[in-house]
């Protein structure tokens, strides 16, 4: 098995980077985070239970992580829970996640910065440096996957909240007796970006008792339908229904005379099947 570049680095030269990058990692995080609400001033900060922008403990976890990984042999493995988190955040405030992914770039490429003057102190070669670049846009990857699964799950989250609020606004638009007011319906309809109608016209369908609707096919958008039946008992009737795809003329069955068709056909009742007892 060829031996990468970086893992031909002695062991002492990579025990010197890591101490030097995780000694710096939280003032590094400081500067970064710094960096980015210069840059991203509309940047929102959340903060955790300890008063500690979630941004910052994010930044700081991937810098340890990613150089413990590297000194370790291991491969750099993204912390999923925190970038999860940030994507959705992202996805419940209704942000893209361009803005995120472009905070991430701008972060990695001041972090290789920072690595890559660390590596020239401790005389890291350059083969090796490149490869330690190249590991960190796979990181940067991890990071994007993990916020983007996150966000998906707030998008889901989000549809299924819209949901469940337009059929509670209809419920409450058809009440006999409302108890809300008409400002309360018109800031719910808000909420899910309707606007409240002055009248309301409900429609109800009736399917007729023992009538069977053809079901869709795929290979055709309508089918004409011929059914007939045989009186087996006085009771009992076993209906045989045959189908044909409504774009080619009949053909004459046995015992049947020939039926001269009409080409092109005229256009087909496709509302439902047409039935015919013997």
């Amino acid at each position: 098995m060829t031996r990468t570049a970086w893992q031909e680095v002695p062991r002492s030269q990579l025990d010197r980077f890591a101490t030097i990058a995780l000694s710096e990692a939280p003032e590094l995080a400081q500067t970064i985070l710094h960096a980015i609400r210069r840059d991203y001033p509309y940047l929102h900060l959340v903060e955790d239970e300890s008063g500690e922008p979630l941004a910052l403990v994010g930044i700081r976890r991937a810098i340890e992580g990613f150089v413990d990984n590297l000194t370790s042999g291991a491969h750099p493995r993204v912390p999923p829970e925190m970038f999860q988190e940030f994507g959705r955040g992202e996805g419940l405030e209704g942000r893209s996640l361009d803005s995120l992914q472009a905070i991430y770039r701008f972060g990695v490429r001041l972090t290789w910065r920072r690595l890559a003057e660390i590596g020239q102190q401790v005389d890291i070669p350059a083969p090796a440096m490149y490869e330690l670049a190249e590991s960190g846009f796979e990181y940067l990857d991890g990071l994007v996957e993990q916020s983007v699964r996150g966000y998906a799950e707030a998008a889901a989250r989000r549809a299924s909240e819209r949901l469940r609020l337009q059929r509670q606004l209809i419920e409450m638009l058809l009440m006999e007796h409302r108890v809300e007011s008409t400002r309360t319906l018109a800031e719910r309809a808000a909420r899910i970006g309707w606007e409240l109608p002055e009248t309301i016209a409900v429609g109800v369908l009736i399917r007729p008792p023992g009538r069977r609707w053809p079901r869709p096919s795929a290979r055709a958008s309508c089918w004409r339908w011929r059914a007939s039946s045989r009186a087996s008992s006085s009771r009992t009737r076993t209906r045989r229904a045959a189908r044909r795809p409504c774009d080619g003329p009949r053909r004459a069955g046995p015992g049947r005379s020939a039926r001269r068709s009409r080409w092109p056909p005229p256009r087909p009742r496709c509302a439902g099947r047409r039935r015919r007892s013997s």
